[in-house]
């Protein structure tokens, strides 16, 4: 069972807390949404290899995750962060004395989140993969905070719709 849930486009928070079924974490420690995959994960690892932070990667906490942390206000408590990448959002929870879990699907960004993390003198448990198809241990969490990974996802009716749209572009383009 999960507690708090809360999902940032790093804008806004996108829908409001709780209210996301697809978030169950089953008994196994895997969160349940079927039929669903990730769009292209090796663009992840490729973008943190090579650049020193992708554009998505802002060096500090987003600010849904403060906002919401200070103003609901959430108790430190066991957390997962989904989509980590370098940690900055880890640490901060860390420093407030969160229980933190927190996954990436990129190895790059998690050797990167572990290094911070061991520089800000936190504790954080980091690990390398896929939401939809790693087991999460530590699970139940009191609160689970996601920054830009569920809108990376689709499922398999949008990824036919997307093949054939492909498909279909390809066909005019060579008319």
């Amino acid at each position: 069972m999960i507690g708090t849930v809360v999902i940032s486009d790093g804008i806004g928070i996108s829908g409001p807390p709780n209210k996301h079924p697809f978030l169950e974490l089953s008994g196994g420690g895997r969160i349940q949404w079927e039929n669903t995959a990730m769009r292209d994960p090796d663009r992840f690892e490729k973008a943190y290899q090579e650049s020193s932070a992708p554009p998505w990667d802002i060096g500090k906490p987003d600010f849904n995750l403060v906002q919401t942390v200070t103003s609901t206000p959430i108790v430190p408590c066991r957390v997962l962060e989904i989509g980590c990448g370098t940690g900055d959002n880890a640490i901060w929870l860390s420093r407030r004395n969160f229980d933190v879990a927190a996954m990436d699907i990129s190895e790059t960004a998690v050797t990167k989140a572990k290094a911070k993390a061991a520089a800000a003198h936190v504790t954080c448990n980091f690990t390398v993969g896929s939401i939809l198809e790693s087991r999460v241990e530590g699970a139940p969490f009191g609160f689970v905070f996601d920054r830009g990974c569920f809108h990376t996802m689709e499922s398999a009716e949008q990824s036919r719709k997307r093949s054939e749209e492909r498909r279909v572009g390809k066909e005019c383009r060579s008319r």
